[in-house]
């Protein structure tokens, strides 16, 4: 144990030494310890603490679970503006989990919307997240995590209600909505995305609707910033009621301030209730207008 204290404190050029020394003494307590994903958890955590990241992520194949802890400190250190440790975290997070969703999606987020990476890292993991997101670029697009990712346009202030919905969705477990209670525009959620100008990009979402004679639905809206205006790219209208829908629609982006582009899956209007699930933005297919 006295190894193991040493290790986690001292920073000289020893390090290497009381590596391994911590090593052994873990190696021993798997050996007798009942409780083998406490000492592996441990294990990992001395390691990190000597900056030994690979061999910590390797030790923590081996804890079922541990991403969603490394997530829990990641977003601790953000809090605490501790952005070279908030990144340790969640890139260890997402080495130990590769398959896991919402690790994927947590980390995505961090690169897209805060600066806790540099500028070429944040690029760097997003386009992992893309690759891996069969080339979409929406995070959370299932809304599996909730509101990560997104934002809202809440116009109509205390006569909407936007929120997530485990009882209505199209693809389990979970949908977004927006519900307005009178004829006025209440907005949408919305999310903010990084293109390559020039490109050609298919985005689309499905939706239901469930209201009155005023509810209408605009689909598919879209925002850029040109000279600090903003530009709207209005989608299609939909009025009234309507079961599980698949919207839409190519465009080119173009020009753009820092290349960003607002997009709202659906904008609401009047009286009733608006699923939205499945929101993506890919590279339209080769042969596409």
């Amino acid at each position: 144990m006295v190894y193991l204290q040493k290790a986690r404190v001292d920073n000289s050029s020893s390090s290497n030494l009381l590596l391994n020394a911590s090593q052994t003494y873990f190696n021993h307590a798997i050996r007798w310890n009942d409780d083998n994903e406490r000492a592996y958890r441990g294990l990992g955590f001395a390691l990190m603490d000597l900056k030994a990241d690979e061999e910590a992520v390797r030790v923590w194949e081996n804890v079922e679970g541990i991403e969603r802890e490394l997530l829990l400190l990641g977003n601790q250190a953000y809090k605490n503006r501790d952005y070279d440790s908030t990144a340790q975290w969640y890139t260890a997070a997402v080495r130990v989990a590769q398959d896991d969703e919402s690790t994927w999606n947590h980390l995505a987020a961090l690169a897209l919307y805060t600066d806790a990476f540099s500028e070429d890292d944040a690029k760097t993991w997003y386009e992992k997240y893309v690759n891996r997101n069969d080339g979409n670029f929406i995070v959370n697009g299932g809304f599996e995590n909730r509101n990560l990712g997104w934002s809202f346009y809440k116009p109509s202030q205390e006569n909407s209600a936007f929120g997530f919905d485990d009882a209505v969705y199209f693809t389990s477990p979970v949908s977004s909505f927006v519900r307005g209670d009178t004829d006025e525009w209440h907005g949408g959620w919305y999310q903010i995305l990084f293109l390559e100008e020039g490109k050609s990009y298919l985005v689309s979402a499905r939706m239901r609707a469930l209201g009155d004679e005023s509810l209408r639905v605009e689909t598919l809206y879209r925002e850029t910033v040109v000279n600090g205006k903003n530009i709207g790219h209005r989608g299609e209208i939909i009025e009234g009621s309507f079961n599980w829908t698949y919207f839409e629609t190519r465009f080119i982006f173009t020009a753009s301030d820092a290349q960003r582009i607002v997009l709202y899956p659906a904008r609401v209007g009047g009286r009733g209730q608006v699923w939205v699930d499945d929101v993506k933005l890919i590279p339209a297919p080769v042969g596409d207008n």
